[in-house]
């Protein structure tokens, strides 16, 4: 079955917790109809650009896809070799990143890869670019590190480590993108 986008209305709303393969409920701006964007295998992070005309979507189906905002039609998407735990897009909308068994940076508009980097630690992981796209934060499990984008090199910068009773779910940069939490 392939995947798929449906809309529909507010008195047609499904239940919250759709099994395997379904779609999940996303509601559009302003709450003025919900979409469903699809993966099999479950949605594993969203992110709107900037400019609120796509969404990002990665799925346990490894792919990311591209979905406008406006319509909810699906724009395109891209298989993840290896697999994809978390996505993102850059600030300026040029660029989105996904980490599965690599950190890959991808060209928002042609869906080519940029630059693919290695971070070691586990399967666990989310990204998050900090306000200005130059850095990333990136979780591998157990470690926290920050990627400067601006390097060509795009080193890693270990910040920490989480111990083994505490997991890791989701980080974020302050408003001026200076400090991060995890």
């Amino acid at each position: 079955m392939p995947c798929s986008l449906e809309r529909f209305g507010s008195d047609d709303l499904p239940e919250i917790d759709p099994p395997v393969g379904e779609s999940v409920p996303l509601a559009a701006a302003f709450g003025a109809e919900d979409m469903r964007l699809r993966h099999w295998h479950g949605v594993n992070s969203i992110s709107w650009s900037a400019d609120e005309k796509f969404i990002l979507t990665s799925g346990g189906d490894d792919r990311a896809k591209f979905w406008d905002g406006e319509s909810g039609e699906l724009v395109r998407g891209v298989q993840i070799p290896g697999g994809v735990s978390w996505a993102d897009i850059s600030p300026d909308g040029q660029q989105f990143t996904t980490i599965g068994n690599y950190l890959t940076i991808w060209n928002a508009g042609s869906g080519e890869q940029v630059r693919r980097i290695d971070v070691p630690g586990g399967r666990s992981s989310f990204i998050k670019y900090n306000p200005s796209g130059e850095q990333l934060l990136v979780y591998r499990s157990p470690r926290v590190y920050v990627c400067d984008l601006t390097d060509d090199e795009a080193s890693l910068k270990k910040l920490g480590q989480h111990v083994k009773a505490a997991h890791c779910i989701r980080g974020d940069w302050s408003p001026e993108g200076k400090r991060v939490v995890t």
